[in-house]
């Protein structure tokens, strides 16, 4: 487990202390979410003295209702960022000109597979499938790749447990720090955590992600529903409209089903503000 400097020299390979002499040279970019994988990405590259700036693309619902987790939300701009910043790393924000909630209520312009679905609104994004994560992280990251006029390598927080995301990612001629170091998934908590850099959502949640991922759990469902009133209304809203290319939140429920199973008393695992 890297928790110092010495630890983390033990995981050097001399193929390792190669690539890092290359990207000690070299300017870097990482892929920022302020989830634990690029933090602990940009902490370990702070540690061998590697140079980088960052770049994170943020979702909105609407123009001034953030798509993240308030409360990773509010971590990330009031504890990750000022710290990065405070090593000296630049960190830029992106954001796609189209919100998930403009993306949700646009109709279905075509569609070759499903051409039943022309003319209806999208709809929550399909599980597997989610259009918000490319229109709205995605794109305006690779914008901002293409603004570079000088070479650069693209970093990721990909661990080295994750084979299938690491392949693709070397098709991609991107780098992961985690995969060199043999850093797994796991042992990126305790990286974040030395460093007081572990967001908040890992205290009732696996995952990061949007307030309105279909994704997610019953229990942090449950935590929208009772901690971000506001955030169920908004979505409530989508729910009621007609014409929708599904009814279907998730791959099973609407959100009155989703809702209906809160009220009968589901047990929350873990109360987030048990962690703040």
């Amino acid at each position: 487990m890297i928790l110092n400097i010495s630890q983390l020299n033990e995981r050097l390979t001399q193929d390792a202390k190669s690539k890092i002499q290359e990207l000690r040279k070299s300017q870097n970019i990482v892929g920022l979410s302020g989830g634990k994988d690029s933090l602990a990405t940009c902490i370990l590259l702070s540690m061998l003295e590697i140079p980088f700036k960052t770049v994170t693309a943020e979702v909105w619902w609407k123009e001034n209702i953030t798509g993240e987790n308030p409360y990773h939300y509010e971590f990330f701009h009031e504890k990750a960022k000022p710290k990065l910043e405070s090593w000296g790393i630049t960190c830029d924000l992106v954001r796609s000109d189209v919100t998930a909630y403009q993306y949700m209520t646009t109709p279905v312009a075509k569609s070759t597979k499903h051409p039943e679905r022309i003319g209806k609104l999208r709809g929550f994004p399909l599980c597997g499938r989610c259009g918000i994560q490319r229109d709205c992280k995605t794109r305006p990251c690779e914008r901002y790749y293409k603004q570079k006029d000088t070479p650069y390598n693209v970093i990721t927080g990909i661990a080295a447990n994750e084979k299938d995301r690491l392949e693709s990612n070397s098709a991609n001629q991107r780098i992961s720090i985690l995969e060199l170091l043999d850093v797994r998934e796991y042992e990126t908590y305790s990286i974040c955590k030395n460093e007081g850099l572990l967001s908040p959502t890992y205290s009732f949640s696996e995952r990061g992600g949007c307030w309105f991922c279909p994704n997610q759990k019953i229990q942090e469902l449950e935590l929208l529903y009772r901690e971000f009133p506001y955030l169920w209304d908004e979505l409530m809203a989508v729910q009621k409209m007609p014409n929708k290319v599904t009814e279907l939140f998730n791959r099973t429920q609407t959100l009155y089903d989703i809702e209906a199973e809160i009220q009968r008393g589901v047990q929350m695992k873990m109360f987030v503000g048990n962690y703040l």
